[in-house]
C-alpha cells in the first residue's frame, strides 16, 4: 500500500477542490483519513505515487495512467 495515494475531492461550485491526500494508507485495516469541507458531491482518486493531485479541477481524472480508480459519492 506504501506505492499508493488517495487524493479526495469535494465538487464546489466552480469545480472539485482538493481536500487533501492520504498518505499512508494504513497497510493492516487499508483506511485511510482526511479533513473535508461540505460540498455538493465527494471523490476520490486512488493512484501510484508519485502523484501530485492538482488543487482544484473542472473535472476528475480519469483511470488510466498512474490513475487506478476514481469514485464520486453525493
Amino acid at each position: 500500500l506504501d506505492a499508493y495515494v488517495i487524493a479526495f475531492y469535494t465538487r464546489t461550485p466552480g469545480g472539485w477542490s482538493l481536500q487533501g491526500t492520504s498518505v499512508p494508507i494504513n497497510p493492516e485495516t487499508g483506511t485511510w483519513e482526511v479533513t473535508a469541507y461540505f460540498g455538493t458531491a465527494y471523490a476520490t482518486v486512488l493512484a501510484k505515487k508519485p502523484f501530485n493531485p492538482e488543487p482544484s479541477l473542472q473535472s476528475l481524472p480519469r483511470p488510466g495512467i498512474g490513475i487506478i480508480e476514481v469514485k464520486i459519492s453525493k
